[in-house]
C-alpha cells in the first residue's frame, strides 16, 4: 500500500488568497447573448412583439435553476450581473420570464 503524500503549506498568505477564490462567481455575457437578447423577429400576427429574444429568458430560467430563485428574486439578480457587467441591457421583468417560460420547451433539471 502507498502511503498519502502528506503537503506542508509553506505560503499562508496564497493559500489562504485561493481558499478565498473559491468562493468567487464570474459572470460573462458572450456577444452572441448580448447582440440577440431582444428580439429582432418580425411578428406573425397582430399583436404586441416580443420584446426579449428567447436566448434571454432560456439564460434568466438556466441562472434561476442554478441558484434556486423565486422570479423576483432572479430579476434583481440578473439585473445586478448586467449594471456590474457594465452592459446597457434591460433585464426581462419577472412575470414575462414567467409567461415566456411556459410557451419554450426546455427542459432543466
Amino acid at each position: 500500500m502507498a502511503s498519502k503524500i502528506k503537503y506542508r503549506i509553506r505560503n499562508w498568505s496564497e493559500y489562504n488568497k485561493a481558499l478565498i477564490n473559491r468562493g468567487r462567481i464570474t459572470f460573462w455575457f458572450s456577444d452572441d447573448y448580448t447582440n440577440n437578447w431582444l428580439n429582432s423577429d418580425t411578428p406573425r400576427r397582430i399583436a404586441r412583439p416580443k420584446t426579449y429574444s428567447d436566448i434571454a429568458i432560456e439564460c434568466m430560467l438556466l441562472i434561476r435553476s442554478v441558484f434556486h430563485l423565486p422570479l423576483r428574486g432572479l430579476q434583481g439578480f440578473v439585473d445586478d450581473l448586467i449594471d456590474m457587467a457594465g452592459l446597457t441591457l434591460l433585464c426581462p421583468n419577472y412575470t414575462t420570464v414567467c409567461r415566456r417560460a411556459k410557451e419554450l420547451n426546455i427542459r432543466l433539471p
